[in-house]
């Protein structure tokens, strides 16, 4: 699917529509998010509890190699092995707009978001030969409308020469999947500690 540089250390799961109408449901106008959600917790676990939102936090780079598959078996790709799997997540985008965006573009880019612009990245100079390099701070998944039920992998280059990593998203269409992502993601950190610039 491509490359997400986390531009920060995560990114979630979202449909862009579905969220910016909670948050308006919520009278949130908020322009830097992740600020908005440590200030008002409530709201960002109310957000996660609702399948508005779905946080992943990296293994250890700052960008990810994205893999996903819609209603059929997904391989493994060659070279990765599994570094850790969070399954029966439950998603249900109802507007066509599910993106995976870094937490970078939700804090400092989010009203470029909401005005529907789904693909956003920014180009650099990279590597000691200067060849410039597309950054990209959100995928766009090309889902559409319904309920799905997720498993998301987190994955490592199996590979002791290389710091490869990826993630693949799994999406399967179940008109009767639970949400229960909030005991599922329990146990990674609700804490958006931004670094500042």
């Amino acid at each position: 699917m491509g490359e997400l540089s986390t531009d920060s250390y995560g990114f979630a799961l979202l449909d862009v529509r579905d969220l910016s109408g909670f948050l308006k449901e919520r009278k949130c106008r908020a322009k830097k998010l992740l600020s908005y959600w440590d200030a008002h917790k409530q709201l960002f676990y109310d957000a996660v509890k609702g399948a508005k939102a779905l946080p992943f936090y990296p293994l250890t780079v700052r960008s990810y190699e994205i893999f996903a598959c819609m209603d059929e078996e997904f391989a493994l790709p060659a070279g990765y092995e599994v570094a850790f799997k969070r399954d029966r997540l439950y998603f249900a985008p109802q507007s066509g707009s599910a993106i995976l965006a870094s937490f970078d573009a939700l804090q400092y880019r989010f009203d470029k978001l909401k005005s529907g612009e789904l693909e956003l990245g920014y180009e650099c100079q990279s590597g000691a030969a200067g060849k410039i390099r597309k950054f990209n701070s959100t995928l766009k998944l090309g889902l559409q409308s319904g309920t799905y039920e997720l498993c998301a992998l987190g994955l490592k280059n199996s590979s002791r020469h290389s710091k490869k990593y990826g993630y693949a998203f799994i999406f399967k269409r179940n008109a009767s999947a639970e949400n229960q992502n909030f005991s599922r993601l329990g146990s990674d950190k609700f804490s958006f500690r931004y670094l500042r610039r």
